[in-house]
C-alpha cells in the first residue's frame, strides 16, 4: 500500500476521533441548556467539564495497562470505546438529575479515554515506521476538526434538534456510525501479545521512566496553557478589537489552525525528531499567546485577531502527534492522553481562579508562561544527540 493510500485508509479512525472530540468538547456549548434542564446553576453545570477530564485522566492509563497485560486487540478497543461513548451520550440525553448526568459523563469519559491512545497506536502499527507520526496526525486531525465543525454544529443545532437532548442523541448516532465504518473498512492486522511476551526493549520503553515523565510534563503544561485560555476565550475576546466579527468565525479561525497544526506537526515529526518539533511548537505557542494579549488591547482589526487565533491554534495543536510519536508505545501513549485531560481540567480550574480575581485578559500572559515552561522542559528531555534524528 502506498503512503498516500495508507493515510486515506486511516480516515475511518479520524472519523471516530471526530465523534469522540465532539462528544468531549461540545458540552461547553451545551452547558446553559443542560443547566436549565437539570435546574442547576451554570457554575455547578460547569463541573461536568472537570469531572469528564478527571475521569479520562484516571481511566486512560488504567485501561491501557490492563489491555497490554491481557493482550487486547486495539481494533476491538477502538470499536468498544466508540460504543461506550455512544452509550454515555445516550445516558446524557436521558439524564433527569444532576447525579445521573455526572454518571453519564463519566461513562462517556471512559470511551473517550480508551479511544484516543488505542486509535493512534493502531494507526502507527498500520503505517511504515517513517510515516508513523503522520499516521497519528491523521487520526488526531479528527479531534481538531471537531473544534472546527462539531462544536459549532452542536451549538447551532440545538434549535433544530429540540434542545441539548437532541444533540446528545445525534452524538450517540455519530459514535455508532463511526464504529460501523471502522468495523467495515479497518481490518485487524495485528497479533495481540501479552506484556510478558513482548520484547525486552519494548517492555523497557513502556515504563514511565525519567525522560517519559518529562515528556508527560510537557504535555501537561502545554495543554494547561491551551485550555486555560480556550475555556474562557469568549470572555477574553469580548473586547473592542473583536467587534464586528461573529464569535463563531473567530472560534472557527482557531479550529482551522488546529487542523493545520495537527497535520503539519505529524509531517514534521516524521522528518525530524519529535522533540525538536515540540520545542518549536511550544515556543511558538508562547509567542503567539503574547501576540494575542497585545492585539486584544489595541484597536486591531478583527481580521488580525482571527489570524492570530489561527496561528495560535496551529502552534498549540502541532505538539500532540509528535508527542505521541516520541513516546511510541501504547501504554506511554495512554499516559500522554491522561496528561492531556489532566491539563484540560487543571487549566480550566486555574483559569476560573484567575477570572474570578482579575480581568480575563490576564489569562493570556499566564498561559504564555506555561507554554514557555513546557519549552524549557523539552530542552531538558530532548535527545542528547547533536543532530536531530
Amino acid at each position: 500500500m502506498t503512503g498516500r493510500k495508507s493515510m486515506i485508509g486511516l480516515s475511518p479512525l479520524a472519523l471516530g476521533s471526530g465523534a469522540i472530540g465532539t462528544s468531549s468538547y461540545s458540552i461547553a456549548s451545551l452547558l446553559p441548556a443542560v443547566s436549565q434542564r437539570l435546574s442547576v446553576s451554570p457554575a455547578a453545570g460547569g463541573q461536568l467539564v472537570t469531572v469528564f477530564a478527571l475521569a479520562c485522566a484516571v481511566s486512560c492509563p488504567a485501561v491501557a495497562m490492563v489491555a497490554s497485560v491481557k493482550g487486547w486487540d486495539r481494533r476491538r478497543l477502538v470499536l468498544g470505546a466508540l460504543v461506550i461513548a455512544g452509550l454515555g451520550n445516550a445516558c446524557c440525553a436521558l439524564a433527569s438529575t444532576p447525579a445521573s448526568m455526572f454518571a453519564a459523563r463519566i461513562l462517556t469519559a471512559l470511551g473517550s479515554a480508551v479511544y484516543v491512545p488505542a486509535a493512534t497506536s493502531l494507526a502507527a502499527t498500520r503505517s511504515a515506521p517513517h510515516r508513523s507520526a503522520r499516521a497519528i496526525a491523521v487520526v488526531l486531525s479528527g479531534l481538531s476538526a471537531s473544534l472546527l465543525l462539531g462544536i459549532p454544529a452542536t451549538s447551532s443545532g440545538m434549535n433544530l434538534l429540540h434542545g441539548d437532548q437532541g444533540v446528545f442523541w445525534s452524538i450517540t448516532a455519530l459514535c455508532l456510525i463511526s464504529a460501523g465504518v471502522i468495523a467495515a473498512f479497518v481490518p485487524s492486522s495485528e497479533h495481540p501479545t501479552r506484556l510478558g511476551t513482548t520484547a525486552p526493549k519494548e517492555r523497557r520503553t513502556s515504563r514511565v521512566g525519567g525522560q517519559s515523565m518529562l515528556v508527560l510534563a510537557v504535555t501537561l503544561l502545554a495543554t494547561l496553557a491551551t485550555f486555560m485560555v480556550y475555556t474562557y476565550i469568549t470572555l477574553i475576546l469580548a473586547v473592542p478589537s473583536a467587534d464586528g466579527m461573529p464569535m463563531v468565525i473567530l472560534l472557527s479561525a482557531y479550529g482551522v489552525g488546529a487542523v493545520a497544526g495537527t497535520l503539519l506537526g505529524g509531517r514534521a515529526a516524521d522528518r525530524w525528531h519529535p522533540a525538536w518539533v515540540v520545542l518549536v511548537a511550544t515556543a511558538m505557542s508562547a509567542i503567539v499567546l503574547l501576540l494575542l494579549g497585545w492585539v486584544i488591547r489595541i484597536p486591531a482589526s478583527p481580521v488580525v485577531v482571527a489570524l492570530v487565533l489561527t496561528g495560535w491554534g496551529c502552534a498549540c495543536w502541532a505538539i500532540y502527534s509528535p508527542l505521541s510519536a516520541w513516546l511510541s508505545t501504547p501504554v506511554l501513549m495512554s499516559f500522554n492522553t491522561a496528561a492531556v485531560y489532566a491539563g484540560m481540567a487543571i487549566g480550566g480550574l486555574l483559569g476560573g481562579v484567575v477570572v474570578a480575581e482579575t480581568d480575563p485578559s490576564t489569562l493570556v500572559p499566564v498561559a504564555a508562561a506555561a507554554a514557555l515552561a513546557a519549552s524549557c522542559v523539552v530542552v531538558v528531555a530532548r535527545p542528547r544527540s547533536p543532530v536531530p534524528e
